[in-house]
């Protein structure tokens, strides 16, 4: 199993007046690399026999998001919100894909707190055997 804690403010890029699709490519690309080097760093600190399990791409995993958010998304915006730090995990290495046939979507639960001191995102990662 593994946590780690994002900081940034999550905002849903499509309901972002005055966004262009080059403003929302950057916002997307910015939580995207962070998520990576995050989740990268935090594997490289695990002992090498949990490491080995949380690399193999193919192995069944479990995510588990929890925003700490400003004010409450609905459930799909917050989705839509984090779909760049799930992006950043399969760049990272933790899973093969994001599509619903390798990741399936009972295999990714999203929570949200309001939480305005401490914003961002704290993602459980698990492998399920």
């Amino acid at each position: 199993m593994l946590t780690v804690f994002i900081p940034g403010a999550l905002v849903n890029p499509l309901n972002q007046r005055g966004w262009a699709w080059y403003k929302q490519r950057a916002w997307a690309k910015g939580w995207r690399e962070k998520t990576c080097l995050v989740v990268r760093d935090a594997v490289n600190r695990l002992p090498a026999t949990k490491r080995v399990a949380l690399l193999n791409g193919n192995d069944p995993k479990r995510v588990e998001f929890h925003a700490y958010v400003w004010s409450l998304f609905d459930q799909d915006n917050l989705a839509s919100a984090l779909k760049p730090v799930l992006d950043g995990i399969v760049d990272a290495g933790l899973l093969a894909s994001d599509n619903v046939i390798v990741l399936p979507a009972a295999a990714v639960e999203y929570r949200q707190v309001v939480n305005r001191a401490h914003r961002g995102v704290e993602i459980l990662i698990e492998v399920v055997a």
